[in-house]
C-alpha cells in the first residue's frame, strides 16, 4: 500500500494530526520493514534520529 500511494504523490514526509510521520507510525510499531522501505524512499533522515533514540528507550 505504501509504495502504491508514494507512486501515485503522496507525501511521504507528510504529517497527521499528532505531527507524526509514517516514519513515526512505523518505529512506534518496531516495523523494522516499513522503516526501512521509507528511509530508502525519501524519508526525512532527521526523523531516523528519533528512531535511535526510540530504539535506545524501548531497551
Amino acid at each position: 500500500m505504501a509504495e502504491y500511494l508514494l507512486s501515485h504523490g503522496a507525501n511521504i514526509n507528510e504529517k497527521d494530526n499528532l505531527s507524526e510521520t509514517a516514519l513515526h507510525s512505523a518505529a512506534g510499531k518496531s516495523n523494522k520493514d516499513m522503516i526501512e522501505f521509507l528511509l530508502s524512499h525519501g524519508a526525512n533522515i532527521l526523523e531516523k534520529i528519533f528512531l535511535m533514540i526510540l530504539f535506545f528507550i524501548k531497551q
